[in-house]
This record gives structure tokens, sequence and C-alpha cells, in this order.
């Protein structure tokens, strides 16, 4: 029986696809550097560079996102003393 190379494609492209999501598990669950979630007693916290992380976020808006605004969004953002800032594409 003969696989028409359309259907190779496929099931090459399915294969390293796997390979990809298994490998980008293996990768979040070995790395205690990379930013990840603990529960404990029911309690959630976000670790980053071995502690927990307070998220003080802020949306920009969209028509703020363009080069041009941003220099007008720092010192709003240092106003509110965020660490976390949030830009729509």
């Amino acid at each position: 029986m003969k696989i028409e190379s359309s259907m190779y494609r496929q099931i090459l492209v399915i294969i390293l696809a796997i390979f990809s999501i298994v490998a980008s598990l293996h990768a979040q669950t070995t790395d205690p550097s990379l930013p990840h979630l603990v529960t404990e007693n029911g309690r959630h916290a976000f670790i980053v560079d071995g502690q927990p992380y307070l998220i003080l976020g802020a949306q920009c808006n969209n028509s703020s996102a363009w080069p041009a605004m941003l220099p007008k969004v720092w010192p709003a953002m240092e106003a509110l003393h965020v660490n976390t800032l949030e830009i729509p594409i």
C-alpha cells in the first residue's frame, strides 16, 4: 500500500506536534527556574525566580499600544506602581 505524499505530510506534522507538546511539558515540569503555579493547602501562588510573585497589573488601551503613544503610557504605569503591563496586539 502506497501512502500519498499529502498523507505522509499530515502524519509527519502530527508526530512533530506531539513531540513539541511533550518536550514543552517536560521542560515545564523539570525546570524550576521557569515561572510556575504552586498549590498548597488550597492556596495558589505564582512563582517567579523561586519567589512568590504578586502581579500588580494594568492594561493599556488598544490605541495606546502604538509606539508613538507609549511615552504617555510609561509615566501612568509608574504612578500606579504596576509590575505587569498587558498591551493588546
